[in-house]
């Protein structure tokens, strides 16, 4: 999973979307959906979460710890200028 879902830059940039890539997804969340099982993906930036709803994801994140610390450190830096 962490090479499919490598960087979610290649998804902002279209790789998600090159026809082998998009059909393997589709194939996935029709397999897990058949099975009763929710699928899942881990998103690095909010930005493609809507995207991944939509192709059937039912797990979601809307980015990585990291980032949303660092942007909230951001925020808080912000004020304090």
């Amino acid at each position: 999973m962490r090479t499919l879902w490598k960087a979610d830059e290649a998804a902002i940039n279209g790789w998600l979307a090159d026809p082998p890539v998009a059909q393997a997804i589709d194939h996935i969340v029709a397999r897990a959906k058949a099975h009763g099982v929710v699928a899942g993906v881990p998103n690095g930036v909010p930005d493609v979460t809507p995207a991944r709803i939509a192709k059937g994801f039912r797990f979601v994140t809307l980015g990585s710890d990291a980032r949303l610390l660092a942007a909230g450190s951001q925020q808080l830096l912000a004020r304090m200028k």
